[in-house]
């Protein structure tokens, strides 16, 4: 179900859904610190609430901030290729990171092809393998993203760029 924003409005631990004129739903939130944080800055009025979807176990809100893009202090480019990320900043510094993705994700493909073939006669071999191979596949590439988005962020941490609260 989603919620236009002007039919939302927080109330403490809760939230409270206009049904019709003067007729409400109550839905109680349970969130960690991290949630928390942004439910202050709501509070405060410095987030503004997007538009709430709510299914059967979850209630997502999301925030709205308003940034001032007209003068940035720094900013980077970020161009994501199939062999490469390249990244251009304001300092102006350019660094080209070369990466293997494509040859991971096309030797899975083949494999997972393979697989595909086996099914007819062995169907829950063949479905073992393909959530084996699957997994593999995945947690080598969101290892390689994970690294890659590392490398880009200590460098950019070395050229003087900070994160939005001002630290390293």
């Amino acid at each position: 179900m989603q919620l236009d924003p002007l039919l939302v409005k927080y109330e403490g631990e809760r939230l409270r859904i206009s049904v019709k004129p003067r007729r409400f739903i109550y839905v109680k939130l349970k969130y960690g610190g991290y949630q928390k944080r942004f439910i202050e800055e709501w509070k405060a009025g410095r987030l503004r609430v997007g538009e709430v979807l709510i299914n059967e176990t979850k209630v997502l809100v999301p925030f709205r901030k308003d940034v001032d893009l007209t003068n940035p202090k720094g900013w980077i480019a970020i161009d994501v290729n199939e062999s490469n990320v390249t990244c251009v900043s304001t300092n102006p510094h350019i660094i080209r990171f070369e990466h293997d993705l494509r040859e991971i994700r096309s030797s899975y493909f083949e494999k997972r092809r393979k697989i595909q073939k086996l099914s007819k006669l062995k169907p829950t071999a063949s479905k073992r393998l393909m959530k084996k191979y699957s997994k593999r596949e995945r947690n080598r590439t969101e290892s390689l993203c994970h690294k890659i988005a590392k490398m880009i962020v200590s460098r950019a941490r070395k050229h003087g760029f900070r994160n939005r609260h001002g630290e390293p």
